[in-house]
């Protein structure tokens, strides 16, 4: 039983091997989809290729595009145009951005995929019900986020919101004491802007120190710690 077993197994991992070897599936890879969807492995890249793009590391949406040619998918399929979408959020995060105006996504999508901008458009309504992307209405655009960056981006604003909430009161007399100590200290004399950054991070949440090489920050820094 053991043996019969054992050999049933081995055949439906080597039958999903062939089938994936077939489109151009590298063994290493083709195992970790078998191990992922097991004996329905075949049926659902069957069934949706494009799948493979957001389910498996390591594969991109240019190989289970390849992959979906290969197999006849249209050009035009719904599963095609949702996840060259969110390829092209995704290829916006690696520029720095956490969205993308819908506008500018939508054309993007549209060259990439060979499509026109109402299917794209009707992919963005689709995932975006789906929850598989994050829509948001902006003074002068829609955003779309893939949902990680949107929860992030919010998780940052509320972090900043409460730092800047943070009420604290230190006495200048306190303030300017130190500072001559941490001077003397150092062997620095700080510049007047330096100073007054020193003072507001101790009296603010939130700050932002900005300027050129050279100009000081990392000696400001230093001194607020």
């Amino acid at each position: 039983e053991l043996i019969a077993s054992s050999f049933a197994e081995q055949k439906e991992v080597r039958e999903v091997m062939l089938f994936l070897q077939t489109y151009g599936i590298t063994t290493t890879y083709a195992i970790k989809i078998y191990k992922l969807y097991g004996a329905n492995t075949i049926s659902l890249i069957k069934e949706n290729p494009y799948r493979l793009a957001s389910e498996v590391t390591g594969i991109g949406f240019k190989t289970a595009d390849r992959i979906a040619r290969n197999m006849g998918v249209d050009i035009d399929s719904p599963y095609r145009v949702a996840a060259g979408t969110k390829y092209v959020l995704s290829q916006a995060v690696n520029d720095g951005h956490t969205y993308l105006p819908k506008e500018e996504l939508v054309q993007k999508a549209s060259a990439l995929l060979g499509v026109t901008g109402e299917l794209v458009e009707n992919a963005i309504v689709s995932m975006a019900v789906n929850q598989q992307i994050h829509v948001e209405e902006t003074e002068d655009h829609t955003a779309v986020y893939l949902p990680p960056f949107y929860y992030a981006e919010n998780g940052v604003c509320s972090a900043l919101i409460q730092l800047a909430m943070i009420d604290v009161d230190i006495p200048a007399k306190d303030v300017n004491k130190f500072l001559r100590e941490f001077q003397k200290r150092e062997g620095v004399i700080l510049a007047e802007k330096q100073r007054e950054a020193v003072v507001e991070a101790l009296n603010n949440g939130v700050l932002i120190i900005t300027g050129g090489p050279g100009t000081g920050k990392t000696t400001t820094i230093n001194c607020i710690i």
